[in-house]
């Protein structure tokens, strides 16, 4: 993957259906991550306030009642995270539409996409397990913390084998589309492309 190749073209080449299929395939389910962002922080934003969360988190502090530190941090956080997903969202959809177009900057943006796809897997399997443990911490009867134990070693099978099978198809669609071929597709006629 550190082989940088460069590709020059004379006429235009034939596009793949690889990449024809990926783009629709983002296009979709970014596109719906997008309705789906808008809809969410418009909710966030009239509803939020009114919901108290912030008056909810300095109660709990005050009575020294400890909420664990990642529900915490994901409460008071919430509008904040929303809007960065549908920031992600939103570039996701151009570069997908991007993709279908040929441009090269789209093609840069999913290896960049794909890349970050593999470590947020480990990423999620390591905050699982965070969460889960402080599940069980956070005041839980002991035959409730034997269940969150199983649970957790469950949890922590199903999530591996499910992060490295993503991990696994991320690093094929990066290795495609630094191929030679793929990346002629996206090579002005005439011009030297390097991957």
């Amino acid at each position: 993957m550190g082989v940088s190749m460069t590709v020059s073209v004379t006429e235009a080449p034939q596009r793949s259906s690889f990449v024809t299929v990926l783009a629709w395939i983002f296009i979709v389910i970014s596109g719906y991550m997008t309705l789906g962002g808008i809809f969410q922080n418009i909710m966030l934003a009239r509803f939020l306030p009114q919901m108290g969360l912030e008056a909810a988190l300095a109660t709990h502090s005050a009575a020294d009642v400890r909420l664990p530190s990642f529900f915490a941090f994901m409460f008071r956080y919430f509008q904040l995270i929303a809007a960065v997903t549908l920031v992600v969202a939103v570039a996701t959809l151009a570069a997908s539409i991007g993709l279908l177009k040929r441009e090269n900057w789209a093609r840069r943006f999913f290896i960049a996409l794909m890349t970050f796809g593999i470590v947020w897997n480990v990423v999620m399997v390591i905050l699982q397990q965070v969460m889960i443990s402080q599940m069980a911490g956070f005041g839980a009867p002991a035959d409730f913390r034997a269940q969150l134990q199983f649970m957790r070693v469950a949890v922590f099978v199903v999530s591996l084998i499910m992060a490295i099978a993503m991990s696994v198809l991320f690093w094929w669609i990066i290795r495609k589309l630094r191929s030679a071929p793929i990346v002629a597709e996206f090579a002005p006629v005439g011009h030297p492309l390097t991957s």
